[in-house]
């Protein structure tokens, strides 16, 4: 009999010799409060007549909005309420907050690899990659409500989606150079999002309910 704290177990019927082996199965439905803490633990134990197993243990992580780097040298992922950095090179993860910054997500690669743009409960962020984990604000942008999209090709603008409860969501652009406030490129009544940068620059593609339903403009 295998007892664990998250499912029942199911083990076939048969008689097991001194040295052999079987699988068990059982299946767990990750829930959201899972995901905000980043990780599942999984402890189980195994009880034959009057002997028993020590109690084993294992910890699945759970990764979300994973996005590669331009160069293909790393991926970002949120876990938990900070970023995490997988270097594709020397295989190392590391945490690239400093500390649990609530909110955080949606990230955002500079066409550099080296920089990324995220959300915070305070607003959008820019944070050097492998400068120990340092990350400044993004001028004008106070609010969770800000998700950034795209980088400009120039690594000089970002667009981003600018939520709130009057026209739901509206496409900005700000410079991250020259500290001017953002400037709303779409804004309608409907829904605009996910807005990203041609190669070249010169156009944006996004998406829209605008037509009732979600299209590409």
């Amino acid at each position: 009999t295998v007892t664990d704290d998250r499912a029942t177990v199911t083990c076939p019927p048969t008689l097991l010799a001194p040295g052999q082996s079987l699988t068990c199965t059982a299946s767990y439905t990750v829930t959201q409060g899972d995901v905000d803490a980043g990780s599942v633990v999984n402890t189980a134990s195994a009880t034959s007549g009057t002997t028993s197993s020590p109690i084993d243990s294992a910890t699945s992580t759970a990764n979300q909005s994973p996005r590669l780097a331009p160069n293909g040298r790393a991926i970002s992922v949120q876990m938990g309420g900070n970023l995490w950095i997988h270097d594709t090179v020397r295989n190392t993860f590391a945490r690239a907050t400093p500390e649990e910054t609530i909110g955080t997500g949606f990230t955002t690669w500079a066409p550099d690899g080296k920089h990324l743009a995220f959300r915070s409960r305070e607003g959008m962020r820019w944070l050097e990659v492998e400068g120990g984990g340092r990350s400044q604000p993004i001028r004008g942008s106070s609010s969770v409500g800000d998700i950034p999209n795209s980088i400009s090709p120039d690594g000089k603008t970002i667009v981003f989606t600018r939520q709130d409860a009057e026209t739901s969501g509206d496409i900005y652009t700000v410079s991250l150079n020259d500290g001017s406030a953002p400037r709303p490129v779409v804004k309608t009544p409907a829904y605009e999002g996910g807005a990203q940068f041609s190669p070249d620059g010169r156009w944006l593609a996004y998406a829209s309910n605008d037509s009732g339903q979600f299209q590409v403009y």
